[in-house]
């Protein structure tokens, strides 16, 4: 039985010639109406609650129709509740209608019309002539220019300006208006008025109490950031506001409940101010004024420890600040004392033992001539002479104390060599004061050479993850076996769509480089190679490549046109069951800094197996020493059903040596071989070829000798729209991209190094490579390299390199056969190893085996020659390193081969361990 009336079904099929409807169709249209209704108003209901409101609107029932695919109702778009009027046809019978509102006729004839509004035209005039403004109407002044420049352009603007202006009673509205209560109004201004009160303690006690504890301040923050910022400007002379709005802002960092993180860029500076400016409180006492220094370092430690997650720049650029303050010899005492104090609160230990040890000996002079007798300044630098004594007492954290209990006395051979260390005048002032502690502290420390200023490296708040985590997926055997998809298969997929993808990952497409067979992407951290049936994913740093997983499947259902599957439990409504799986990476340099599903291989195992059925995980190589993970899918992957509620979810085991049989799949392509090189460790001198600086100087000297020799150039230089630039003295300007990051240097790199000859033109005539030098190190390089045969894929090299001393590493892979380039695998790795020059690398080629029909073509005694082959001599003995592991897995399918070698020389200690969970 419906609630709707059948007789209103009657009335309407009436009014639309329709008699003599039947009672069975009319309760079955009355059912349908009434669940039709229902469906409309449950949509329209969600609109109404998303929009905060509680009363239902047209507007919502006009969108609830859209979503439906229902023409909407035309002639009820106001915003204003309807007024419904009722009227009775008889006993039980209500009519609603909709109350109209009258209209007076006689008011609105006698009404005055309207103005007639101007037709729309449009008028020229000169802006300028020849670079001359002409003196026309519509052309402002110079006096109403100058007038312009000098007005108030906010509620912030110099006063003095707008008054000079003649608009100082001018109030400009913001843009945006921020609707504040008139309780946060008065809260707000109780707060900053009780920090700036002299007169009473207890009062700024409590406002300083309920800015850190309160968790109702969020729309408040921006004007707390705003008032530190305009007192600190305008209150420099005045030392206790700003011990004040530096209290205040370590209130709002230490308050739990609020969201600072995007106000964190505006809060830095007035406290880097009050580290190290140069004049701070006028005339106050000099003890005050090293408090406030003081204050600040703290409150900037403070902020480093807590928002550098958010934001890896945000130490390196604190650090740099506060070393160019301490190297300028033109800056007070003071701004110096700041200046240390701030490195040694942002970086500890390292950024003393990296950024101020090496400088030592030149600043050591520059406090000598401070701590003169007749220097006004001597009280300053007492100071600065003292916080140098306690950050370099940093150092000596972790070393075992002296036996006797005492500091004892440094010997004439320990000060000599401190002198070396520190300088003259400092390694005197400290054989003074008998550390002997800090003196052996110091004295092992390791002072590289890019601690230098100028290149601020080196410092572990750089510490940038060189090694890889690298994600091979195959939706078909081969591009001939691509099935019902599209005939380009995952090459069908556009640009824009690997872009948003590649967004999850948290990188940055830089340049592509597309060819018949193969799109090679280059990315901000590292690459990605897209052929029709398969993808090769390779991030670097900190990147979330497992978190792309499901959206690659899910484009591959939807764009490239792969068979859809049952959805796995990863979180995706749509996916393509792929061939086979490859996920695989080194031990991480600085696994606490990885981020997502990447924190350990555990987390990352656990991820894979949401998603794939049957998985299986691998860790190769010594667990205390270098080591590579890999986890992979048998043929035809089953993608995991959604999740039950029972209990915990099992994580497949990681299996160290033993290697079950009858696991992987018969290799698709006949010619599947991966090569790949991680090396650590590189020697500094050659990684000083993948700088910036370094790069510029090479281009230079080439571009100079362009005309002398045009054998000797580099490719992009034919391109150079400013090729025919002269300075002054006829020479060649540089061009700005020879100066800058980019493919340019990126090529002139790739060239000076040697990895152009590696797969050279002279072989490979088609072949090509996308380089790009970043600032102010690293160099990404992609190439495609096509094969002979036209029914093969198109191959590929991808290198990738971090410079920096104390993260150094370099990556080299390709699926290059060793049959096409005519070189051996000993051969290529030679030449890669002699480019790089790391203290100690790791070697994995991965090759699938011939099926048994292929191997009954080749022959068992062809193939076992190329087994061979593989494990001769050549590959155990490169020049100037010695082989430390050789582990060969036997898979079913392919073939597994992991070295690891180290320099002869080398005694940089053992490796870094990677995570403490497998």
């Amino acid at each position: 039985m419906s609630v709707w009336n059948p007789d209103n079904i009657r009335d309407v099929a009436e009014s639309v010639g329709i008699v003599n409807l039947n009672n069975d169709v009319t309760e079955n249209l009355a059912r349908d109406v009434e669940y039709r209704i229902a469906q409309v108003l449950e949509e329209a209901l969600k609109f109404m609650r998303h929009s905060r409101r509680t009363l239902l609107t047209t507007q919502d029932i006009a969108q609830a129709l859209r979503v439906l695919d229902v023409e909407p109702l035309y002639g009820y778009e106001s915003t204003r509740p309807l007024r419904f009027g009722e009227a009775s046809l008889g006993p039980g019978q209500p009519l609603f209608y909709v109350e109209d509102e009258e209209v007076d006729f006689e008011k609105l004839i006698n009404a005055p019309l309207p103005k007639v509004p101007r037709e729309i035209s449009f008028t020229a005039h000169w802006l300028a002539v020849e670079g001359v403004q002409p003196s026309i109407p519509q052309n402002p002044t110079s006096a109403d220019s100058r007038n312009l420049e000098l007005m108030s352009k906010g509620p912030n603007a110099n006063s003095t300006l707008a008054a000079m202006s003649g608009s100082g009673n001018v109030a400009v509205k913001p843009l945006v208006k921020h609707v504040l209560s008139k309780e946060l109004q008065l809260y707000f201004e109780k707060v900053c008025n009780a920090f700036l009160d002299e007169s009473s303690e207890e009062y700024r006690t409590s406002a300083y109490s309920s800015l850190r504890e309160d968790p109702g301040l969020h729309q408040l923050v921006p004007y707390f950031v705003q008032f530190i910022s305009e007192k600190v400007t305008h209150g420099l002379k005045d030392i206790f506001v700003l011990a004040q709005v530096m209290r205040m802002a370590e209130a709002l960092v230490q308050n739990k409940s609020l969201y600072v993180d995007p106000y964190v860029a505006s809060l830095v500076p007035p406290i880097l101010t009050g580290l190290i400016g140069r004049q701070l409180g006028g005339n106050a006492d000099l003890s005050e004024q090293f408090a406030l220094r003081e204050l600040a370092a703290s409150l900037l430690g403070l902020i480093a420890k807590k928002y550098s997650h958010s934001s890896h720049t945000l130490k390196p650029r604190l650090a740099r600040s506060c070393l160019k303050t301490f190297l300028d010899p033109s800056k007070p005492f003071g701004a110096h004392y700041g200046a240390i104090i701030g490195l040694q609160a942002v970086g500890g230990a390292e950024a003393v033992r990296v950024l101020i040890l090496p400088n030592l000996p030149t600043y050591g002079a520059l406090l000598k001539d401070g701590m003169a007798e007749e220097n006004p300044r001597r009280p300053e630098a007492e100071k600065v002479l003292a916080v140098l004594f306690g950050v370099l007492g940093t150092l000596r954290e972790g070393r075992t104390a002296l036996a006797n209990g005492h500091n004892g006395v440094v010997t004439e051979d320990l000060r000599e060599r401190l002198n070396g260390k520190v300088g003259e005048f400092l390694a005197a002032k400290i054989s003074e004061a008998g550390e002997v502690d800090m003196v052996h502290a110091i004295l092992e420390v390791q002072i590289s050479s890019s601690a230098r200023p100028d290149t601020f490296t080196g410092i572990g708040i750089f510490q940038y993850e060189g090694p890889e985590k690298l994600l091979e997926v195959w939706f078909a055997p081969s591009a001939n076996e691509l099935g019902s998809s599209q005939p380009t298969g995952l090459k069908a997929v556009p640009e824009e769509v690997w872009k948003d993808m590649l967004d999850l990952v948290n990188c940055q497409v830089l340049s592509i480089v597309s060819s018949e067979d193969v799109d090679a992407y280059l990315l901000s951290e590292s690459s990605m190679f897209v052929w029709p049936h398969k993808l090769i994913l390779k991030t670097c740093g900190t990147t979330t490549l497992l978190s792309g997983l499901p959206r690659i499947l899910e484009i591959a259902a939807l764009f490239a046109g792969f068979p859809k599957s049952a959805a796995p439990s990863g979180g995706v409504g749509i996916a393509a069951a792929p061939y086979r799986v490859f996920y695989s990476r080194k031990n991480f340099l600085f696994p606490d800094r990885q981020r997502g599903p990447h924190r350990s291989w555990r987390d990352e195992v656990r991820t894979m197996d949401r998603l794939f059925l049957n998985g299986s995980a691998y860790m190769i190589g010594k667990m205390n020493g270098e080591h590579w993970y890999l986890y992979l899918t048998e043929p035809n992957t089953l993608l995991t059903p959604p999740a039950s509620p029972k209990g915990d979810e099992e994580v497949t085991e990681t299996k160290f040596l033993q290697i079950p049989e009858g696991g992987l799949p018969q290799g698709g392509d006949a010619n599947d071989e991966t090569l790949e090189v991680l090396m650590t460790d590189l020697d500094e001198e050659n990684a000083k070829q993948f700088y910036l600086e370094n790069a510029t100087a090479v281009a230079e000297k080439r571009y100079r000798n362009f005309d002398k020799d045009n054998n000797d150039h580099v490719d992009v230089f034919s391109n150079n729209s400013d090729m025919d630039l002269e300075d002054t003295d006829g020479t060649r300007i540089l061009p700005p991209e020879l100066t800058t990051e980019g493919h340019a240097l990126g090529t002139v790199v790739s060239e000076s190094c040697g990895l152009s000859d590696v797969y050279s033109k002279e072989k490979f005539p088609e072949s090509r490579i996308d380089a790009y030098l970043f600032t102010p190190c690293g160099f990404s390089a992609n190439g495609v390299i096509p094969t002979p045969d036209p029914k093969a894929n198109t191959h590929y090299f991808t290198v990738h390199v971090t410079p920096e001393p104390h993260c150094s590493y370099a990556s080299f892979e390709t699926n290059v056969p060793h049959s096409q380039n005519g070189q051996t695998t000993a051969g290529i790795v030679k030449q890669v190893v002699n480019i790089f020059k790391p203290g100690r690398f790791t070697v994995t080629l991965f090759e699938n085996k011939p099926s048994d029909t292929e191997l009954s073509g080749i022959g068992e005694a062809k193939y076992i020659e190329r087994q061979a082959a593989r494990r001769k001599s050549q590959m155990e003995h490169i020049e100037g390193y010695r082989r430390v592991d050789r582990i060969v897995h036997d898979l079913d399918g392919y073939d597994l081969v992991f070295r690891y070698y180290e320099r002869l020389d080398w005694k940089g200690g053992a490796p870094r361990l990677g995570e403490e969970r497998i």
